[in-house]
């Protein structure tokens, strides 16, 4: 039946099971393609995965730091300030935009084609305005953040029905009150979703950029042990980025149920 719930321990097990095929798949693969080729080092077996993750630990010989912890803080700092200056600018706009029609006329002529735009046709702009520095990545990923996620958000604002508006209006509230106090909570929880929805695209632009431009970051260290083939070492940094994406999504959507206990999502999480 279509849309039919299950439980939660459902849902676990079928994500385990997801899992343990991905797995399985993997291992075939890998096994046949060391058959073939027994030094080959494109699908690293369980010592070679151990002699990446040392390498992904040790010190760098300059910075005195371990690869793995200063590339992740390096990238995670630039999409944390990206993200945040991304979405405060795109909430404004999009709420903005949603309540206000001659606002979203203006600014959805510009919107729409910019959200368009593939992420890395826009490094090199941002390269020639900014130049290689922190200010261009945080940049970057607020700039890519904005258009969609104002764009979705004042579609949620346009959903509300009009009756709220107006009720709250009868209470003799003010348009800033009615925005702050009807539209921005009904809102909330769209809101926190197209935040995870951008989060993805938000990791895919620095990565990008750090891959073209970077001299540290998870993308500068994927493109130098891509040169020398160290496969393992690319799976451990997937790997973590996957699990820190998987985190932070998780963390968003508990932060909803707390903020909005009313909201039902449909089909589920």
């Amino acid at each position: 039946m279509i849309r039919q719930p299950i439980t939660s321990r459902q849902r676990t097990a079928i994500g385990l099971l997801a899992i343990v095929l991905v797995v399985a798949v993997y291992t075939g693969l890998m096994l046949r393609q060391k058959h073939r080729f027994p030094n080959d080092t494109t699908m690293p077996n369980a010592t070679q995965f151990a002699e990446g993750f040392k390498k992904a630990f040790q010190e760098d010989e300059f910075e005195g730091e371990r690869w793995i912890i200063m590339d992740s803080v390096a990238t995670g700092r630039r999409v944390l300030l990206g993200m945040l200056i991304g979405c405060v600018i795109a909430v404004v706009l999009g709420v903005l935009m949603g309540s206000y029609p001659r606002v979203s006329a203006f600014c959805e002529t510009l919107l729409v084609p910019i959200s368009s735009l593939p992420v890395t046709a826009l490094i090199a702009p941002f390269f020639v305005v900014f130049s290689p520095g922190e200010t261009m990545f945080v940049a970057m990923i607020a700039f890519v953040v904005i258009p969609m996620l104002a764009l979705s958000i004042s579609l949620a604002v346009k959903d509300i029905p009009d009756e709220y508006i107006d009720r709250t209006y009868t209470y003799g509230a003010t348009s800033a009150e009615n925005i702050m106090d009807t539209i921005v909570p009904t809102v909330l929880p769209k809101i926190i979703d197209g935040v995870r929805i951008q989060m993805a695209l938000a990791f895919i632009a620095i990565i990008a950029a750090e891959w073209i431009i970077a001299d540290v970051g998870i993308g500068f260290r994927l493109r130098i042990m891509m040169r020398q083939m160290h496969m393992n070492v690319i799976f451990i940094y997937l790997a973590e980025l996957g699990l820190v994406t998987y985190l932070l999504n998780r963390g968003l959507l508990w932060l909803r149920r707390k903020l909005c206990p009313w909201y039902l999502p449909q089909g589920g999480e």
